[in-house]
């Protein structure tokens, strides 16, 4: 149940960086976004993965986005019915 609830909120927290990432910030959202969390293992990941995509082209990391956002939030559901 847990698992399921976590997947969701990853899944919709993606969603929401594919509709915010812009190509105008896309070359400034790499290292040094300005993520602060009291969690320096999700500070780490975030920046990361910030980083990661700010290596790929604009329409890649968009779309890579939007892929992992629906991955996640299949997978929540097929943990919440299964």
């Amino acid at each position: 149940m847990w698992e399921a609830i976590i997947a969701a909120i990853m899944g919709i927290g993606f969603l929401i960086l594919g509709i915010r990432h812009n190509k105008r910030i896309h070359k400034d959202e790499g290292a040094g976004s300005g993520v602060v969390s009291e969690s320096l293992v999700i500070s780490v990941i975030i920046e990361s993965v910030f980083w990661i995509f700010d290596q790929l082209p604009y329409w890649v990391a968009k779309s890579l986005y939007f892929l992992i956002a629906i991955a996640l939030l299949v997978w929540s559901y097929k943990l919440y019915m299964g």
